[in-house]
């Protein structure tokens, strides 16, 4: 059994390291108390082992192992059975754990979640810069070959900050639905890869789309058959906004929520960056995060790239 447990044990071991993320090694020879304890563990067991066979067998009376009067008391079997089905119990229950958790990994890496997560990166504004205005910093990461969009966001998908509101559709004041809004730069839907069902994107000038949105499926249902493009919307507070495009459904909140209503707002040359959105366009990504990062440190000394 020893060797065999060292072969299944190097075996395993790559694919242990891969689901633990460690670098495990074992090392027989660096330190020198290793083998010789593996090999008196295995002694001591074997020995203890032998042992209760022996002891097992011996106790008996050969005069009744002849005569078939071996038996052991009937209490004894049950406890026994009492055992091995608390053993098979314990499997099967560790089982169904396992396929549980199998199956919900391979659902969350396999899940669609509707906006394109690879090779995108999210970091906080430089600390010390002004947080109304990081001109500077995207100008500078976004003539760097590595980096094929950036974008500006006030509150996104992963920004700690949320933005919500009740709208209703101007013709049926009573016709609430409670919004969540992603508030960010035009540049915005176009770095995390959304998909644009109907309508248009924002335009590059802020100002003619400042009361514009694009909403998702979810909040087009509202519209029925109607085309929600060009429809209007207003809060408790009659503010006025333009649908000009709709876009596909994605999830922004956790899996065990429905995706609620959802909707695109252009964010205002006055409005605090909480984010900087980075789509890169290298395969070589440590050298474009190493890159953000020494651009980063030009503006925000103080703080922690993140």
């Amino acid at each position: 059994a020893f060797p065999l447990a060292i072969i299944l044990s190097e075996l395993s071991l790559p694919v242990m390291n891969y689901l633990l993320d460690k670098e495990i090694v074992m090392d027989y020879f660096t330190d020198w108390t290793y083998l010789p304890g593996i090999f008196l563990i295995t002694l001591i067991i074997g020995i203890l082992s032998a042992s209760y066979i022996s002891f097992y067998i011996t106790s008996y009376n050969p005069e009744q192992i002849f005569k078939k009067r071996f038996c052991s008391k009937q209490r004894k079997y049950d406890f026994r059975k009492v055992l091995i089905i608390l053993q098979i119990s314990v499997f099967i229950v560790l089982f169904i754990f396992s396929a549980v958790i199998i199956l919900q990994l391979n659902h969350m890496n396999k899940k669609e979640i509707g906006y394109n997560t690879n090779k995108l990166i999210c970091i906080y504004p430089p600390h010390d810069h002004d947080m109304f205005n990081c001109n500077a910093y995207v100008n500078e990461i976004i003539t760097n070959p590595n980096v094929k969009g950036v974008s500006e966001v006030t509150a996104g998908l992963f920004t700690g900050v949320s933005s919500s509101d009740e709208l209703s559709l101007q013709d049926d004041p009573e016709s609430k639905l409670k919004y969540s809004f992603l508030v960010a730069d035009k540049n915005y839907f176009e770095t995390i890869d959304f998909q644009l069902v109907e309508g248009r994107l924002f335009d590059t000038n802020p100002v003619s789309d400042s009361l514009s949105i694009i909403i998702n499926e979810t909040a087009a249902k509202q519209f029925g058959n109607e085309s929600p493009v060009g429809q209007i919307l207003q809060n408790d507070s009659k503010v006025r906004y333009r649908v000009i495009g709709v876009c596909k459904d994605f999830h922004f909140k956790s899996l065990h929520n429905r995706i609620p209503p959802l909707a695109f707002k252009l964010k205002k040359t006055n409005e605090m960056i909480s984010q900087i959105v980075v789509r890169i366009n290298s395969n070589n990504i440590e050298e474009a995060i190493k890159f953000l990062e020494v651009s980063w440190d030009k503006y925000g000394p103080y703080g922690r790239f993140d």
